[in-house]
């Protein structure tokens, strides 16, 4: 059977990472940060996004916004919108 993606995976690497490598918001991390954990399941970049607002419209993690304008690279590689919401970071908990 494949290996697949879960929210739990997922979570579990954001925490990881929200400890080693903390953006404003301790406990969010960015998205295109998290992206490593999907490439070994064959995710491209913009799948994965898919992937995430699926797993937060099911409720099982939480997408947030970022607002500010210094980290102008990371904001946009990792931008999901949807609606009139836009997210950029996962919610580590």
């Amino acid at each position: 059977m494949p290996k697949m993606l879960t929210a739990t995976k997922v979570l579990s690497a954001a925490r990881k990472l929200a400890g080693y490598k903390p953006a404003p918001g301790a406990n969010k991390v960015w998205i295109a940060d998290l992206y490593q954990v999907a490439a070994p399941y064959n995710y491209t970049l913009d799948a994965f996004k898919a992937w995430l607002l699926d797993q937060h419209k099911a409720g099982a993690l939480e997408l947030s916004r970022y607002d500010l304008a210094d980290e102008p690279e990371l904001s946009q590689a990792s931008e999901i919108s949807y609606l009139n919401a836009t997210f950029h970071r996962v919610v580590a908990r």
